[in-house]
């Protein structure tokens, strides 16, 4: 019984830890996302799709079911959840998950979409990532954001709680 006690410990601050640093545990509805990306941004055969903060992997379950995304990336923090995430992706040869903070981590140098449901900090650490990668690779970002905004900025355009970001590199 002691060994239960000290996973649950573990798993507990392991969450506690990836908070601190990300974003806490919310996870997305796999409908909600297929809705958003066909609303806001459909999906094309040249897209690389990086989820940063990937969770539980819904979102990479939903992107990566579409038939004409190239591959779907997940980055997520909490090794606990990066673990549950390539479970439920398993057998899906487009979707790669990596456990490491999405402010750190090496960005395909393909991505063309991101999606993020991160707090507003969150979301301000992420933004001049981005930048930096769009002004370096000469290519546009689009974002597909849930709640949240990236500060100054206006989304194109906006479904439900969702907005679509354009992050112009050149």
């Amino acid at each position: 019984m002691e060994w239960l006690a000290i996973a649950l410990a573990v798993i507990v601050g392991v969450f506690l830890v990836s908070t601190l640093f990300g974003a806490p545990y919310l996870p997305s509805r796999y409908k909600d996302v297929v809705e958003a990306f066909e609303k806001l941004k459909p999906l094309t055969r040249r897209d690389v799709v990086v989820d940063f903060g990937c969770g539980d992997g819904v979102v990479l379950k939903a992107v990566g079911a579409d038939a004409k995304v190239k591959r779907v990336i997940g980055i997520e923090l909490n090794p606990f959840l990066a673990l549950v995430s390539k479970w439920r992706n398993r057998g899906n040869k487009k979707v790669r998950v990596r456990c490491g903070n999405m402010l750190s981590v090496k960005l395909p140098e393909d991505m063309s979409v991101a999606y993020v449901f991160g707090l507003d900090r969150v979301m301000r650490m992420l933004l001049p990532r981005l930048l930096a990668y769009s002004r370096e690779y000469k290519r546009d970002i689009w974002v597909v954001s849930l709640a949240f905004e990236f500060p100054g900025m206006a989304p194109v355009k906006k479904w439900r709680a969702y907005g679509l970001y354009k992050i112009a590199g050149r």
